[in-house]
């Protein structure tokens, strides 16, 4: 069994990249094989330009492809308004 994860913190720690480190070593210890991608690994002009013909999005989308899951871990961002 094969799953892909795909973090999407722009930070090389944090907590979203912490609990898929723990999604992914638990999936290991069940015998998944599990193929780890960043997003802060990708050229920005790539993704901000949704450059789909660049060989690592290409690779990425092959993966999921050929996956039988896949696991993402996203940061929440939120605006907090001044105090009043």
């Amino acid at each position: 069994m094969l799953v892909v994860s795909l973090g999407g913190s722009p930070s090389q720690r944090s907590r979203s990249g912490v609990l898929l480190e723990r999604s992914q070593r638990w999936l290991q210890g069940q015998g998944v094989e599990v193929v780890s991608y960043q997003v802060r690994d990708f050229p920005a002009e790539d993704l901000l330009h949704a450059r789909f013909d660049s060989p690592k999005v290409i690779n990425l989308l092959q993966q999921i492809e050929n996956a039988d899951g896949l696991v993402i871990a996203t940061p929440v961002y939120k605006h907090r308004s001044p105090a009043h």
